[in-house]
This record gives C-alpha cells, sequence and structure tokens, in this order.
C-alpha cells in the first residue's frame, strides 16, 4: 500500500490464537452480560459493543472488565507505539476510546467519520484489531482514496482520522469481531 494513503495495515498484530481468545470472550460477556452492552439496530442489521471511554454514556472504564485490563492495556501499547511509526508521528499519542465489538450477518455501517462532524475533533487516529477474516463481504473503504481492505484476522489497520474522512463497513455475511481503539492527543481522554 502506498505510504500517502491515511491508512496502514499491520499485518498478523495479533495471533490466531489470541483473535480466537478474544472472539470467546467477547460471546461470553455477551452472554453473561449483555445489559452492558450497546445495542444499533436497524433496517441495516444488527450489532453490539461494549464500550469504553470518558465520552461513552456511563464512562465505563477497564476496571469493569480487570481479568482483561492488563491485556487490553499491552494492546493499546502496541497500538500507539505502531501509529506513531507507521504515521512518523512523534506527538504522545493516548487511547481515548475502546470497543469490543460484534457485527451480525446482514449489517452495514454506512460511511460515516469518527470525528462525528466535529464532535469528537479531539480523535486523531482510529484503528481497528480484525479478530476473525471475512471471506465474503465486511469489506472497510475509504471512498475517498478508493481503498478497501478486507478484513483478516489478527491484522491491525489504523488511519489518520481526519486525513481518512469517510469509510464504512460493507453488508456482512458472517459474524465479524474487532477490537476498535480511537486516539487522542488530550491526556484528560485517556482511558
Amino acid at each position: 500500500m502506498s505510504n500517502e494513503l491515511p491508512v496502514r495495515v499491520v499485518p498478523n498484530f495479533l495471533s490466531i490464537v489470541e483473535c480466537a481468545a478474544w472472539i470467546d470472550y467477547i460471546n461470553e460477556l455477551e452472554r453473561s452480560r449483555p445489559q452492558d452492552f450497546t445495542k444499533y439496530e436497524s433496517s441495516d442489521g444488527y450489532r453490539i459493543a461494549l464500550q469504553f471511554g470518558e465520552q461513552i454514556a456511563g464512562r465505563r472504564t477497564l476496571d469493569d472488565i480487570p481479568e482483561k485490563e492488563l491485556e487490553i492495556r499491552n494492546i493499546f501499547s502496541r497500538i500507539v507505539k505502531e501509529t506513531g511509526s507507521a504515521f512518523s508521528d512523534i506527538n504522545e499519542l493516548f487511547v481515548s476510546t475502546f470497543w469490543l465489538a460484534k457485527q451480525y450477518p446482514g449489517s452495514v455501517i454506512h460511511f460515516h467519520e469518527d470525528t462525528d462532524g466535529g464532535a469528537d475533533s479531539h480523535i486523531v487516529y482510529s484503528s481497528l484489531v480484525y479478530l476473525n477474516s471475512q471471506a465474503d463481504g465486511g469489506e472497510l473503504r475509504f471512498p475517498r482514496f478508493g481503498y478497501t481492505y478486507t478484513p483478516r484476522a489478527g491484522d491491525l489497520v489504523v488511519f489518520d482520522t481526519q486525513q481518512a474522512g469517510m469509510h464504512g463497513v460493507m453488508k456482512i455475511f458472517e459474524e465479524r469481531y474487532s477490537l476498535p481503539v480511537w486516539m487522542t492527543r488530550d491526556p484528560s481522554l485517556k482511558l
């Protein structure tokens, strides 16, 4: 991929074994704590997310999943390091928001910007750790650049939120699991 694109892919960021463990964890939380998940249900499908961060209603923190906090913080550290390196960004970055996400077959995520029209202008980088591959559908598209990424288990996709602009996820034909992580330069929003 050209370095002119504001999107970078880090293959095999997580191992297949790590990905499977995260999928099992998300499914177990969905069974045991369904009330903790934000549900997105519409004519465009169904998806859920357990959301963490200062901007999230209820301000859920990693204290809510202490059994995974150390592992998550390690992932955050690695994502921040990979992001700084991939974009030659020497500024200090902080994770502000994190989701454990699951989409169900038939769902779509329409084109949108992660800055929510300026409401979340503090977000400078967005990233996704894909926990499972998609044989058909579920592609992440950036129409401004004509770039499409097909999810592969273990890959990390990072993009400059301002530069990348609109992006969306095409229709999914099988369950899709990911760990979305958003980064800021504002230490007061650190998760």
